[in-house]
């Protein structure tokens, strides 16, 4: 998704890697248990959780 349709809605980040490769949707579900330089997919998900807490979820 283009970063300009991604902020349609409640935009909330960008997810960017220090690659060319980009991070894909099976390194957001660590779909290979994989270290990503740049990207700690274990940090994500607590951001996205405490978010979610801080909003009454």
């Amino acid at each position: 998704v283009s970063t300009e349709s991604a902020r349609w809605g409640e935009f909330r980040t960008v997810f960017a890697s220090s690659g060319h490769r980009g991070i894909s949707h099976g390194d957001m579900i660590d779909l290979k248990r994989e270290d990503y330089k740049g990207f700690d997919v274990v940090e994500c998900y607590v951001q996205i959780v405490s978010e979610l807490a801080g909003k009454g979820f």
